[in-house]
């Protein structure tokens, strides 16, 4: 809370640090000794993170003065108006810089891909569909292969193509369930030709992954997402859906949760985001969709408190959103 009040007082939009002068250097290996000290470094750092986010130019004596002449109730020296104006003017260069700085990522990543993926399909081993996914077989299964509606048993990794992982199913302990069509369209493509017991790598372009928007914080627009998929095992569509029946039945209470998330929309689909803080956590396949509220926070891309029921897996039905009865 604290950190927000003074992000708010200082720069709304939370702004860049650019520049470093003599005032931190001079007091830099000072210990920390009272809780005093710990609990304004810690507003300070956390301050500072928010600040180093868009690009603006700050000078430290004048950000310091102002902030001890409004601690200390001593007249501004500038009217209330004038500093309204600056903010304003400040948060709109900040607001321009932010979407130059995307622009130029999303063109950066395209570039970057299509590079990667032109030699990659070269490469020995590696196939190419007609929608311009790349993949190869690293181990072939004997098994039955899923169809759109079942439900599948999954291990994975995924990393960028520099190696960075940025999601892994060995991270959270055990393999994935998900229905085969509530994921990227990269994904399932490829479940829809694996059998069980097949290894894959697979290299998704943008189009067939997260596109231009990207997801959150956790994948940059316009990236090829490299992954290495176990298929362990199917559950047919119909099947899954008996037994969700029968656990209904025989178990009296239904298990719920309240969490904060994104809703995100696939082309077939729609998608919770959970967030733990500003990190995203797990990704829910939502069972009972309405586009006449979903489409609405998809197009904000607000974080908001959602009340869901599980399924199955990462299968939900929404309960309420953002306070309110759903659907």
């Amino acid at each position: 809370m604290l950190r927000t009040v003074i992000v708010k007082l200082l720069l709304p939009l939370c702004l860049t640090l650019t520049a470093a002068t003599p005032l931190f250097a001079a007091d830099a290996g000072k210990a920390l000794e009272t809780q005093k000290d710990r609990e304004s470094y810690s507003i300070g750092y956390q301050v500072g993170q928010s600040m180093k986010a868009d690009g603006v130019d700050v000078d430290f004596d004048k950000l310091i003065q102002g902030l001890q002449d409004a601690i200390n109730d001593r007249e501004p020296r500038l009217s209330t108006e004038e500093m309204r104006s600056m903010i304003v003017d400040l948060k709109k260069r900040a607001r321009e810089a932010q979407m130059r700085k995307v622009q130029e990522q999303i063109v950066k990543n395209a570039e970057e891909s299509e590079k990667f993926l032109e030699e990659n399909k070269k490469k020995e081993g590696v196939k190419t569909t007609e929608t311009g996914l790349q993949y190869k077989v690293l181990k072939e299964g004997d098994g039955i292969s899923p169809k759109p509606e079942d439900f599948v048993k999954v291990n994975y990794r995924g990393t960028f193509i520099d190696g960075k992982e940025f999601d892994s199913s060995y991270g959270k302990g055990e393999p994935q369930k998900f229905q085969t069509d509530g994921v990227i369209k990269g994904w399932t493509e490829a479940l829809l030709m694996m059998k069980v017991g097949s290894k894959w790598q697979l290299f998704v372009p943008p189009k067939l992954a997260y596109g231009r928007g990207g997801l959150g914080a956790q994948i940059p627009p316009n990236k090829v997402l490299i992954f290495e998929m176990e298929l362990l095992g199917v559950e047919r569509g119909e099947e899954a859906a008996q037994q969700s029946s029968a656990q209904a039945a025989q178990t009296p209470t239904v298990r719920k949760m309240s969490i904060r998330g994104e809703i995100g929309k696939t082309s077939n689909s729609y998608l919770i985001r959970s967030k733990k803080g500003d990190v995203l956590s797990t990704i829910y396949t939502v069972l009972n969709p309405d586009p006449r509220i979903l489409d609405e926070f998809v197009k904000s891309e607000k974080t908001v408190p959602i009340e869901i029921r599980i399924v199955s897996g990462d299968n939900v039905d929404i309960e309420k959103i953002d306070g309110k009865k759903y659907p």
